[in-house]
């Protein structure tokens, strides 16, 4: 089992291509956000004990039951930590209604919204989901600062 620490490394080492790939490459700028955002979600794992939530084992399914994808294990995990992060936050603030607690809920829901819309903007990129272009032109014509934000969200909570 690889350490924590190479999921980290590898983390910083996709989000440097994709620095470098943003100037006529926006298509590949975009999946390495998502590499990157993926072995930032791997590194928390490692790094808090949860590594076997990331490890797909077969035989827990009985035939004829969808097994989930390594991609799915990683969703369900970001999931987890919202879940989790959502729970702490209204412990610590008991009225649900205080403006302070919607505006941090908020904040903690952007680490999956950033993760799926990195996952699907790589999907796009890779194997063209609902385009009718190329990838590199279609992200040529979006702000691609908007993928490098969500990087941010995801590097931010989980590094």
């Amino acid at each position: 089992m690889p350490e924590a620490s190479i999921y980290r490394e590898q983390a910083l080492l996709n989000e440097n291509t994709a620095q470098a790939a943003k100037q006529g490459f926006c298509d590949w700028a975009v999946i390495m956000c998502f590499y990157s955002a993926l072995h930032w979600v791997n590194y928390h794992a490692y790094t808090n004990g949860n590594s076997q939530e990331l490890i797909l084992d077969k035989s827990k399914y009985s035939k004829g039951t969808r097994i989930p994808t390594l991609h799915d294990l990683k969703f369900y995990y970001v999931e987890k930590i919202v879940n989790e992060d959502s729970k702490k936050l209204r412990d610590t603030f008991q009225n649900s209604n205080n403006k302070n607690y919607k505006e941090k809920l908020e904040e903690v829901r952007k680490l999956q919204v950033a993760y799926e819309s990195l996952f699907n903007a790589s999907m796009r990129a890779r194997y063209l989901h609902y385009l009718t272009t190329t990838s590199r032109a279609h992200y040529t014509s979006q702000n691609i600062e908007y993928f490098f934000n969500n990087l941010e969200i995801i590097k931010k909570r989980l590094s």
